[in-house]
């Protein structure tokens, strides 16, 4: 036998016997060894040439044969027809089919460094194939990641949800389709895509944005897909812009929607000229600010570059047939929405008010009756003004200011959304500012839908309306002014009805005292309102001339007589009896708690 006459030969020699005996033994293990490898290369080779493949199968074949390959010219020989097969049916090069393969073995994301421990070579032998695995991400087989390698961050890529499964059924697997979109739809498709990033912590911002260059590719006869490719991928416009548009569908109603720097930073964290681009946006120089796509937003007339939001240019020439969702603002019958006091459940009082004010009340309920407000503010409209009203009510306490409103609502058919300002000063910052965005925000939302626009109330609002303080320098000043100045942007751009009842009126802030077009102030009630009060209030069950009997001797708002009157119904259930003057009177002393009679000393007399 030929394998017996090799060995024959390799142990011949003057070596003593039972050393020849075991060269002899050595050699033939070696050559079985080399005969068996050489055999067993044969079969693959041969198998790689006869098999019928599935993609499963010759992904398992190309792998087995490329661990430790080095990326050897050998290695692409013997597994050519494997490789073949799969390039064929997957539309791919040979390193992405390999890059695949082992991205499926692994389970896990891998870096440029991972790959080459697998392969045995060096890292420049992978990079060589940079391209392909960029071309694996853009056909959205593959996705990036991030990974610490000796305490850097490195790239990883690992595979999109779905891949797997299909290859397992020996079908291509196919990433959603991107084209023949509308401007709505295609919002739509942003929205849901950044939704899920947002969810997710892990989340790299790239990968989404090579969804969007590929989204915006597929759909580029829409014009602000054209828009967006028209500026070089560098520049980040295209993302920029299709962030903005996300935050105005999401949050446009709740005055949300501005692209913040410090979210910038955060989403291109991996761009090296991120400081570059933010510095260009502030100085206006760059391409989303000079070709007129994002601007910046303003609080209290003053820009304020590091906030951006969409121009009206985007808004109105570039998302054409677009509305936004509004996913963010509260849903179903906006009249049982628990932010609104519906009007038909206001129960009807008559109001009394001195000669002067009810001339100023009588015009607001003129202006807000349903049947005159639409037609005012197409007027003031036309003539190029403001049509939001912004009613102050103020003076003493008890006069009657939010009584008013809630009357002013039942007889004009307007349901009330009543802000309740301690909920929204927050210790964290920032949030206080977006709840008072929330509160206008949540406002438009209902002027939008409800049949009949609603009134915007801040009850009890001195805290809010006071003057900014100048200089500020500790946080809580500085977010009182932050605020006040996001409630006088809003003021300024109000299409709505808003009004303000407060008890204090010198310490308002000049900037929102002109942004009031009624300014109402109620009085104490004089004789004659007061004596009506009694007399309504009581049923009439005291005559005319103890009612101005009493409207003459008390100095007593509208609120203070309402109190007495509880305190004689009071009366009447616990004893059966109505109050009598006399009592009526006792109760009208007992009132006031600066009342001399009822001073005492505290602490000690000498």
């Amino acid at each position: 036998m030929k394998r017996n006459n090799n060995i024959s030969q390799t142990t011949s020699g003057s070596t003593p016997a039972n050393a020849d005996s075991n060269n002899s033994q050595t050699s033939q293990t070696l050559s079985l060894t080399m005969n068996d490898t050489t055999t067993i290369t044969d079969n693959k080779t041969k198998k790689s040439k006869k098999q019928t493949w599935t993609i499963i199968s010759a992904l398992d074949h190309v792998l087995d044969l490329a661990a430790e390959s080095r990326l050897s010219q050998r290695f692409w020989d013997i597994s050519k027809d494997a490789v073949a097969y799969l390039c064929s049916t997957l539309s791919m090069t040979p390193m992405q089919v390999l890059v695949l393969a082992v991205l499926i073995e692994k389970g896990h994301p891998m870096s440029y460094s991972d790959l080459c421990i697998y392969f045995d070579c060096r890292r420049l032998s992978i990079m060589v194939y940079s391209d392909d695995i960029e071309g694996l991400l853009e056909k959205r087989w593959v996705k990036r990641g991030t990974a610490y390698e000796f305490s850097d961050m490195c790239d990883t890529f690992l595979l999109e949800r779905g891949v797997v499964e299909s290859l397992r059924h020996n079908q291509v697997f196919v990433p959603e389709p991107l084209e023949g979109l509308t401007t709505q739809s295609l919002v739509e498709r942003i929205v849901k895509r950044l939704d899920k990033s947002f969810d997710n912590d892990n989340n790299d911002f790239r990968n989404d944005e090579c969804w969007l260059i590929e989204l915006c590719k597929a759909n580029a006869s829409l014009p602000v897909c054209a828009e967006a490719l028209s500026h070089p991928a560098g520049s980040h416009v295209l993302s920029l812009l299709m962030y903005a548009i996300y935050l105005h569908d999401k949050f446009t109603d709740m005055s949300l929607e501005e692209v913040q720097y410090s979210e910038i930073h955060q989403f291109f964290k991996h761009s090296t000229d991120t400081d570059e681009m933010c510095q260009a946006l502030t100085e206006g120089t760059h391409p989303a600010i000079s070709e007129g796509l994002l601007e910046p937003a303003f609080r209290d007339g003053q820009a304020e570059p590091e906030n951006l939001r969409l121009t009206r240019h985007v808004l109105d020439d570039l998302l054409v047939d677009y509305e936004p969702s509004r996913s963010n603002c509260p849903t179903g019958d906006p009249v049982k929405s628990k932010s609104l006091t519906d009007c038909t459940t206001i129960i009807a009082k008559t109001m009394y008010y001195n000669a002067d004010d009810e001339v100023q009340i009588a015009q607001v309920r003129q202006l807000l009756s349903q049947e005159r407000f639409a037609d005012v503010q197409e007027r003031l409209e036309q003539q190029g003004m403001r049509k939001g009203v912004a009613c102050l009510f103020y003076g003493s306490p008890g006069t009657g200011k939010t009584e008013t409103v809630l009357q002013l609502a039942r007889q004009t058919g307007r349901d009330i959304m009543k802000v309740d300002i301690a909920s929204m000063r927050d210790k964290w910052v920032g949030e206080t500012e977006k709840n008072i965005k929330s509160v206008f925000g949540r406002y438009r939302f209902l002027c939008k839908t409800n049949e009949v626009m609603p009134i915007l109330l801040f009850n009890e609002a001195d805290a809010i309306f006071g003057q900014r303080i100048a200089h500020a320098e500790r946080s809580t000043d500085k977010m009182e002014n932050a605020m006040q100045n996001i409630i006088l942007e809003e003021m300024e751009k109000l299409e709505g009805i808003l009004i303000a009842t407060t008890n204090l009126t010198t310490n308002l802030d000049a900037a929102f005292e002109r942004r009031f077009l009624f300014k109402v102030e109620f009085h104490k009630p004089d004789v004659d309102v007061k004596s009506k009060l009694w007399q309504s209030m009581l049923n009439n069950g005291i005559s005319d001339d103890d009612a101005l009997r009493l409207a003459a001797r008390y100095d007593f708002s509208g609120g203070q007589i309402e109190n007495i009157v509880r305190k004689c119904k009071i009366h009447q259930i616990l004893t059966g009896q109505e109050a009598t003057i006399g009592e009526i009177e006792a109760f009208c002393g007992n009132e006031l708690l600066s009342n001399a009679d009822q001073h005492q000393s505290i602490g000690f007399r000498a």
